[in-house]
């Protein structure tokens, strides 16, 4: 595996979780956040951290090869920058415009977006040779999956060098030609949460009941609800509402239960209280 540089732009979990697996599977990286946002990192990472520890059985340290700052220039030299900033193409275009001022044309910029169109992103920024979809799942450290998005353009050493990352996080990727918003997953996981959302209003169904039915019926893991309140259900609707602007499709048009619960700032486990309440201590 090639010794690889990595920038990683972003002040939430997804950037917190990458950037730490990155390094701890030995990339070099750079992970550029916001200031104001520096406490909520570094616990992030901490938490990481413990937790590859105790997978790991290594007591010290895991991430020397992190480094944490909020100077954007210090991704220069990386061969390859991920944006996992919020779900937002106006956000977005606003840091990809920076990176295309500070990046040759060679490195690599890749977006963890798990509902906008990489055609259109990369149009934007005029770079569809070397813009790509890099979207795992959480939590990074754990869930194996990433789904990776390519288009035509795509250079053939872009394509390698995102697989080879993938495969030095030990990932099993999925790669999508052209992908739709959504890709593959959350094309699926979006439709099943809504409807599981609609069910709690329209049926009176608890949240128990419907994330059991799927436990126990269909062999998933965890249920629909309870994984919305995983992601953060802010994350949850704004996905949702690009998903359903993109594709016109009422399956996506974002169910009351869950617009309310933000509305609430009920956000999920972020927060303690989402479908499911708070729990009692």
């Amino acid at each position: 595996m090639p010794y690889l540089s990595i920038g990683v732009v972003g002040s939430g979990v997804v950037a917190c979780e990458l950037a730490t697996l990155a390094a701890h599977t030995g990339s070099h990286v750079f992970l550029i956040c916001k200031e104001k946002h520096r406490a909520f990192v570094n616990k992030t990472i901490e938490r990481v951290q413990s937790r590859l520890r105790r997978r790991d059985k290594e007591p010290t340290s895991v991430t020397s090869g992190l480094f944490v700052g909020s100077d954007m220039r210090s991704v220069v030299s990386a061969h390859m920058v991920v944006e996992a900033i919020t779900e937002s193409r106006q956000a977005k275009l606003i840091v990809y415009k920076e990176l295309n001022r500070l990046l040759t044309r060679n490195t690599i910029l890749a977006s963890t977006t798990s509902s906008l169109s990489i055609k259109t992103l990369a149009r934007d920024i005029n770079r569809t040779d070397s813009f790509i979809g890099f979207h795992p799942f959480m939590p990074i450290d754990i869930m194996p999956l990433v789904e990776i998005g390519v288009l035509p353009s795509t250079t053939n050493s872009a394509r390698i060098l995102v697989e080879q990352f993938a495969s030095s996080l030990n990932k099993v990727s999925v790669c999508i030609m052209n992908p739709l918003p959504g890709y593959v997953v959350n094309r699926l996981l979006f439709v099943l949460i809504n409807a599981a959302a609609r069910m709690i209003s329209t049926d009176k169904l608890c949240p128990e009941n419907v994330d059991a039915s799927m436990r126990n019926g269909c062999g998933h893991s965890m249920g629909p609800l309870q994984t919305a309140d995983m992601i953060g259900l802010d994350t949850v609707l704004s996905i949702m509402i690009n998903l359903h602007e993109q594709s016109n499709d009422s399956a996506y048009l974002p169910a009351e239960q869950l617009v309310n619960l933000v509305a609430q700032g009920h956000l999920g486990r972020k927060t303690g209280h989402g479908f499911y309440p708070p729990r009692i201590k």
